[in-house]
């Protein structure tokens, strides 16, 4: 049996650990959407039970600044690295939304480094530098992948000859 299924068969023979939190959305309801009537508050807890998509993550990250704050000066908490923590697959939007956020944040800086560093007021002059000196970015990048990727099909075709 692996650690996690072991584990998982210690909590469920113990009949006196309670390893989830409770969340009452009807007395929360009560206390915050005073207005809101039986019938009404039952269709919002009824929707949140049953959304597939319902956002756990500030839970999560709640359960996380615990772990964080119940770890930091304890030696006997070890905690996985952050590669090792599971990542969040991101949609194709999110990702393209993403990159479209570091293209402008990298404007954003090379614009400031203009401003600050080269004799240069005009905003529409900034932008340009900007942009131009972001193309020239792309393009070297672009090339030294290239490059890579030649450098790494020819490593494949000496190895295919050696072995011939």
């Amino acid at each position: 049996m692996g650690r996690w299924s072991e584990r998982r068969a210690l909590s469920a023979e113990d009949s006196e650990l309670d390893t989830t939190v409770f969340f009452d959305i009807n007395e929360y309801l009560i206390s915050y959407w005073t207005t809101l009537t039986l019938k009404q508050r039952q269709a919002v807890w009824y929707s949140c039970q049953n959304d597939d998509e319902f956002d756990w993550s500030s839970i999560e990250e709640q359960i996380d600044d615990w772990v964080e704050a119940l770890a930091q000066g304890n030696p006997d908490w070890i905690l996985p690295e952050e590669d090792d923590a599971p990542e969040e697959e991101l949609t194709e939007e999110e990702l393209e939304e993403q990159l479209d956020d570091m293209i402008e944040d990298l404007k954003t800086s090379i614009g400031d480094y203009v401003s600050t560093f080269w004799d240069v007021e005009d905003e529409d002059e900034i932008q340009t530098i900007s942009e131009n000196l972001l193309e020239l970015i792309n393009t070297a990048v672009d090339e030294e992948f290239e490059d890579e990727d030649e450098d790494q099909d020819t490593a494949v075709e000496d190895t295919a000859e050696d072995k011939q």
